[in-house]
This record gives structure tokens, C-alpha cells and sequence, in this order.
């Protein structure tokens, strides 16, 4: 499985450019969208959970560590998040398929 994501504005109307960091690791801006896609092979029926892990100590200091999103497999693979607190950041999709997680994958998002 692969998991690619879009920068956005903070409508999800227009997709923008990212900044790049001297180790050419993407970096996107706080109040921006991303737009995720799991590109897999399992067949339906299945449900994919998405799950933000947040890092950083702007989210420990309010008690924001993280949330899931499950869809069904008939909702399609894309899901939508927006870039609220700086730092890195991770984003985790499970396939899941008779209560057995067949896929999964982690990418690591880096807020500015």
C-alpha cells in the first residue's frame, strides 16, 4: 500500500506548492488542507481508518494527541485534514477486512 497526500488552501479549493527543507522533506503551512489517498489492492468489502498521531508540544499542551476517521470501503480512499498545529506530525491508514488489518501504512507530516 501507498499513502500520498495534496496541499490545499484552507477552502479545498486551490491545490498549492510546497516548501521543501535543505533534506528536500516536504513542509506544509499551518490553516491548509491536506488531502490523503491510500492507493492499494484489497478487495471490497473494507473498511480504511485513518488516524492523526499529532507530536508536538503545542498539541500536548491543550490534550490534542490524535483522532480516527473509519470509512467504508463504498466512501472511497481519500480523506481530508487540515494543518492546525506546527510540528511533525503522523498520519496512519489501516485496511481493514474481516476485523484483520491487511494494510498499513504510516507517512510523517511536517507542519511549519
Amino acid at each position: 500500500m501507498d499513502v500520498r497526500y495534496e496541499l490545499y488552501n484552507q477552502t479545498k479549493s486551490t491545490k498549492l506548492t510546497y516548501r521543501t527543507n535543505r533534506k528536500n522533506e516536504r513542509l506544509s503551512p499551518k490553516r491548509c488542507s491536506l488531502l490523503f489517498e491510500a492507493v492499494h489492492n484489497v478487495p471490497a468489502p473494507y473498511e480504511i481508518v485513518w488516524k492523526v498521531n499529532n507530536k508536538s508540544d503545542e498539541e500536548q499542551d491543550i490534550n490534542d494527541l490524535g483522532h480516527s476517521t473509519k470509512y467504508q470501503y463504498y466512501e472511497g480512499s481519500f480523506h481530508w485534514e487540515g494543518t492546525v498545529y506546527k510540528g511533525i506530525h503522523s498520519m496512519t491508514v489501516r485496511i481493514v477486512k474481516n476485523r484483520n488489518v491487511v494494510a498499513k501504512k504510516e507517512v510523517l507530516v511536517t507542519i511549519i
